[in-house]
């Protein structure tokens, strides 16, 4: 089974996430430069992005590849 989550936000809903996530800009390239993942490089520069465009709209969809969840178990999700 494959679940799509659609989330809409501002550039400023996303940067007050990744202030959440990661504490700050600083620390996030610090972890960056000490692991080389590839997640937070994604986060390191949408971050930056986002900084000078804090009113654009953003869609940020997650796709879930499972087989161990039942119909049943999403309505409880959603």
């Amino acid at each position: 089974m494959i679940i799509n989550l659609n989330k809409k936000q501002t550039g400023l809903d996303f940067v007050k996430e990744m202030e959440k996530t990661y504490g700050s800009i600083d620390q996030l390239e610090k972890m960056f430069k000490e692991t080389n993942n590839m997640v937070c490089y994604v986060d390191l520069n949408a971050w930056k992005y986002h900084l000078n465009h804090l009113y654009e709209e953003i869609e940020r969809t997650t796709s879930i590849v499972t087989d161990k969840i039942s119909i049943s178990e999403m309505i409880l999700i959603y």
